[in-house]
């Protein structure tokens, strides 16, 4: 499974302030060398605009205005709540059309206690 990293920043400009989000685990039984685990950041402030990119074209929304029917089905599952200030982990498994979500699993995500074990190496 690859591990990836999501933080879309502004270029040239480092964000400010950074926070964890959340920890992502997609999982595609139908094409297993798409899974992978994405730990995606929250930026806060930064300084700069953002810049259309072959990933992205950047665009402003109201958050009762986000065009989730443009996004990746599992999108409307956690970015409302990350959106609300939760750090969650969540894990969506795909149907065969690797589109659809099947399976979904949504916890919060804590962070441990200085000196706490950790027995989750996703951390």
């Amino acid at each position: 499974m690859q591990h990836a990293t999501l933080c879309y920043l502004i270029r040239g400009n480092p964000p400010r302030e950074i926070l964890l989000g959340f920890n992502l685990v997609f999982l595609f039984p139908a094409k297993p060398a798409w899974s992978q685990v994405v730990h995606a950041f929250l930026a806060t402030r930064w300084d700069g605009h953002p810049v259309e990119s072959t990933e992205m074209i950047p665009a402003w929304f109201a958050i009762d205005d986000i065009p989730f029917e443009q996004m990746w089905q599992d999108v409307s599952y956690w970015l409302p709540r990350v959106l609300a200030g939760e750090r969650i982990r969540a894990s969506f498994t795909f149907k065969e059309d690797n589109e659809t979500v099947d399976e979904v699993q949504i916890e919060p995500w804590y962070e441990k206690e200085p000196g706490e074990e950790n027995d989750d190496a996703s951390d």
